[in-house]
C-alpha cells in the first residue's frame, strides 16, 4: 500500500510533517516503524494514549500482524483523527452553543436592568406570599396562619443559612469545573450532548407554549 492509494483530506504541509515525524523513527529507512516505536511516534504527534488504547491502535494499523507500521497507515489513521475532531466540533456548534446563541440576545441585559428586574422579582415574590397569607387567614383562621408563617420563616432561614451559601459556592466553582470538563474530549462530548438536549427541550417547550 503506497501513500497515493490512501484516500485522505490532509493538505500537503500536514503530509510533509507526518513524513518527517515518521522518518525520525524509521532510522534505517526501511519504510516502517515497529509497534514498539508507535507509542513514541504518536506522542511526538501530540497525542497521549493509554497502554490499552495504544495496543488497540497498533492492532488496528498492523493488519498483517508483522509488527510493522507504514507511513500510509499512519496517514490513514491521522486523517481519521482529524475528521473525528472536526465532526465533534460541528456537533458542538450545532448543539448547545447554537441553542445558546439563539437565546443569548434575549437574556443579555444592561446592569441597571438586571438590578431592576431582580428587585421586581423579589418584591413580586413577597407580594405573592403576603396575598397567600391573607387568603389563608380568611379560609383557615389565625392559628393555622401562624403555623404557616412559622414554617415559612423556618424555610427562609434554611435557605439563607444553607442553600444560598451552597449556591454561591457552586457559582464560583462551576465555571472552572466546566472548563476542565470541556477540555477533556470524552467528558466534553458528554456535557455538550447533555446541554444540547436539555436546552433544546426547553426551547421546544417554550415555543409550544407560546405557539412559536
Amino acid at each position: 500500500l503506497s501513500l497515493d492509494d490512501v484516500q485522505h483530506d490532509l493538505d500537503e504541509q500536514t503530509i510533509v510533517q507526518l513524513r518527517a515525524k515518521f522518518l525520525k523513527y524509521d532510522k534505517d529507512d526501511s519504510g516502517y516503524v515497529s509497534t514498539q516505536e508507535l507509542g513514541q511516534l504518536v506522542k511526538d504527534l501530540g497525542f497521549t494514549l493509554s497502554r490499552r488504547k495504544l495496543e488497540e491502535l497498533a492492532e488496528e494499523l498492523d493488519e498483517s500482524g508483522n509488527g510493522k507500521i507504514t507511513l500510509p497507515e499512519l496517514v490513514w489513521w491521522y486523517d481519521g483523527v482529524v475528521k473525528e475532531a472536526i465532526w465533534r466540533e460541528v456537533r458542538r456548534q450545532k448543539g448547545w452553543r447554537k441553542q445558546w446563541a439563539r437565546v443569548q440576545p434575549y437574556v443579555t441585559l444592561p446592569p441597571w436592568a438586571k438590578i431592576a428586574l431582580t428587585w421586581l422579582i423579589m418584591w413580586g415574590f413577597f407580594a405573592a406570599l403576603a396575598a397567600i397569607a391573607i387568603t389563608y387567614a380568611f379560609l383557615f383562621g389565625p392559628e393555622n396562619t401562624r403555623l404557616l408563617l412559622f414554617s415559612w420563616t423556618f424555610a427562609e432561614g434554611q435557605t439563607l443559612a444553607v442553600e444560598e451559601p451552597i449556591l454561591i459556592a457552586l457559582s464560583i466553582i462551576m465555571p472552572a469545573l466546566m472548563d476542565t470538563l470541556m477540555a477533556n474530549d470524552v467528558c466534553g462530548e458528554v456535557v455538550a450532548e447533555f446541554l444540547a438536549e436539555t436546552v433544546g427541550v426547553c426551547i421546544t417547550s417554550i415555543k409550544s407554549v407560546f405557539g412559536g
